[in-house]
């Protein structure tokens, strides 16, 4: 039995994707890199805090819980798996997870490693960059899948090129977002989305460039110093 604080904000999927969850209306910019960090630091404390690391397996924006608060929670490891300590460390596993989330090297060859959980928190970016979930089967063809339709309009151009980033970004943030702030994200979500496991960041790094994104927000919300969002280093808090 998985036994949870009651978490009153619901999930950040609903929050995402539903008018009548609690805190549809108040998923601003500046709130979604908040929930990022919270959950970022969350697997970056089992990937790096635990000894020895756990994969979480099935990371996802209903798994990710939001309190009164609109902190973020990681939850549900009823699919986690315990793994060696050493960066290439990796389990040969039968393949569990959800569509749209999962690794394709996971699921080609069975080898699970904390790269998998890279690759599905950096799906979580894109849907909180572009409000979309990762498979909809109620759009055009070629914008079914979240990932393929981001790649078809960010790759072959400048990787800062702003008007070319507008394309992708919810229509429900309007023009209230520090443009920098994104296009870092957004680099960061498809380097997470890497098809290669090598090629993906660690979630330390994750975490350090999800913290440069927030600076950039505060600097366009005009945060001030002494209320400015202040974040810790790796914690269980996050779970």
């Amino acid at each position: 039995m998985l036994v949870y604080e009651y978490m009153s904000g619901g999930s950040l999927s609903d929050n995402l994707y539903d008018p009548e969850a609690p805190k549809y209306s108040q998923l601003d910019w500046k709130t979604r890199l908040k929930i990022a960090l919270d959950a970022a630091q969350g697997l970056e404390y089992l990937h790096v805090g635990c000894t020895p690391k756990i994969i979480h397996r099935d990371v996802k924006t209903s798994n990710i819980l939001l309190d009164s608060n609109l902190n973020g929670k990681l939850a549900d490891f009823g699919l986690s798996r315990v793994t060696g300590n050493g960066e290439t460390s990796q389990i040969n596993t039968t393949i569990k997870g959800t569509p749209g989330y999962l690794d394709p090297m996971y699921y080609k060859t069975h080898m699970l490693t904390d790269k998998s959980d890279v690759y599905s928190f950096g799906v979580v970016l894109l849907e909180l960059i572009c409000g979309r979930k990762p498979i909809d089967l109620k759009v055009s063809a070629e914008k079914i899948f979240l990932t393929e339709w981001v790649a078809s309009i960010y790759d072959g151009v400048d990787k800062d090129d702003a008007c070319n980033i507008e394309e992708i970004v919810d229509k429900r943030l309007g023009k209230r977002y520090n443009m920098e702030s994104i296009i870092r994200l957004t680099n960061l979500g498809r380097r997470c989305i890497a098809s290669e496991p090598s090629g993906r960041p660690a979630i330390s790094e994750v975490v350090a460039e999800i913290k440069e994104s927030v600076k950039y927000a505060e600097e366009y919300y005009q945060v001030p110093d002494e209320v400015s969002l202040t974040f810790t280093s790796t914690s269980s808090a996050s779970l």
